[in-house]
């Protein structure tokens, strides 16, 4: 599909407008009915659509659903906002690092992140364990650890990448008689003067 012809596309369906958008696939279709790989490709895109023809309705042009009014001092966003949020809050934290998740795992962490970005995650957790907990044992919880002077002004390390295990050559730091150039060519090992380049 030309890029050109994406757009207008794209622009119909945004309008709501899409018997339009439909009907520019159809004309397509006929421009291009002589590169069967373009056409096959059309056709499904075509299909797609039909099958899929109240969803390609923007919800804020939809007669059944209707938006409440956003309260004062508060403003309604795009979806993007929120996408943007879940990346920061949720994927940084749970992505990499050889991490794997259990669902509930996922979903417990996802609940603890959200409520902490939101600045409630003390709040919450005080409500949830204000009857379990004896209240002889929450007293005795030290909230705060205060900084030393020196401890103030430097900077917390942060760390994305995950250490890696290594294990020295053997015999690489040590002497090399006879004996142990047998027992590295013995476990396949070259030194690097014996290394060749291709």
């Amino acid at each position: 599909m030309i890029k050109k012809e994406q757009k207008v596309l794209l622009k119909l369906f945004r309008q709501g407008k899409v018997d339009e958008g439909l009907e520019l696939i159809v004309n397509m279709m006929i421009e291009n009915n002589k590169d069967e790989v373009v056409f096959k490709k059309l056709t499904e895109l075509y299909d797609y659509f039909v099958h899929n023809k109240e969803g390609l309705v923007p919800y804020k042009l939809r007669d059944n659903i209707t938006m409440p009014t956003a309260p004062e001092g508060i403003e309604y966003r795009q979806l993007g906002t929120m996408e943007h949020n879940i990346c920061d809050v949720l994927a940084h934290r749970m992505k990499g690092r050889k991490m794997s998740w259990s669902i509930n795992g996922a979903d417990n962490l996802s609940k603890i992140l959200a409520e902490k970005f939101s600045n409630r995650l003390f709040s919450t957790l005080d409500k949830i364990y204000k009857n379990i907990i004896p209240k002889g044992v929450i007293d005795t919880v030290i909230r705060e650890i205060p900084l030393s002077a020196s401890a103030v002004n430097k900077k917390g390390t942060k760390s994305k990448e995950y250490k890696i295990h290594t294990a020295p050559i053997p015999y690489s730091g040590a002497a090399v008689t006879l004996g142990r150039k047998v027992i590295q060519k013995l476990c396949g090992l070259k030194g690097f003067g014996d290394l060749s380049y291709n």
